[in-house]
């Protein structure tokens, strides 16, 4: 093998390698400008073309992939396969979310209605206290009216015992009064 072979196996080599000669297109015809202006990205050796004879698709694939291509293949396929898992792991935590908070939504209106139901024997209790209250209350009430009309009753008394005393005296006065008018 001379150098000038060697040479140009090694530069097409290059140029498949880094994308710059497609080999999955059978419609290539490559320029001169196509090895000097082509940015260096590899190309997607997974890539489907149609057939030229049967219009059946065909998978070519490039002699220069080795185990580097195959284990990133590998590796794409393990990712997209746990993405998956993860996906469908987070859409059950999720569901499994709902049903707690529903569970404990479930358990709050119960919890609320005991409450209720303590409250309402709460309330009945209250008011019987209220009412014994003011049935101790009214008697309290009545024991000082009592007292109270004993206390008006004895002013009265001793209002009219003042008045008749009053009345006399004014009697007296109307007699003093009448007598001196008559002396004058």
């Amino acid at each position: 093998m001379t150098k000038t072979s060697l040479i140009a196996i090694i530069w097409v080599w290059h140029c498949v390698a880094y994308g710059q000669l497609p080999v999955h297109s059978p419609y290539h015809i490559p320029y001169i400008s196509t090895y000097v202006t082509q940015p260096h990205n590899h190309q997607n050796y997974e890539k489907t073309i149609l057939g030229r004879d049967a219009g059946e698709l065909l998978e070519r694939i490039s002699p220069f992939q080795g185990a580097i291509f195959v284990k990133m293949k590998k590796l794409e396929a393990i990712t997209a396969n746990l993405a998956k898992q993860l996906k469908d792991i987070t859409g059950k935590l999720e569901k499994n979310v709902l049903d707690v908070k529903d569970e404990l939504n479930t358990k709050a209106t119960k919890d609320d209605l005991a409450k209720k139901a303590d409250q309402s024997e709460l309330i009945e209790t209250n008011t019987e206290l209220l009412t014994s209250k003011d049935d101790l209350a009214k008697k309290a009430n009545q024991s000082e009216l009592i007292k109270t009309n004993t206390e008006l009753q004895t002013t009265s008394n001793n209002l009219a015992t003042t008045r008749t005393e009053l009345n006399d005296t004014k009697s007296d006065v109307e007699d003093l009064t009448f007598k001196l008018n008559g002396i004058n």
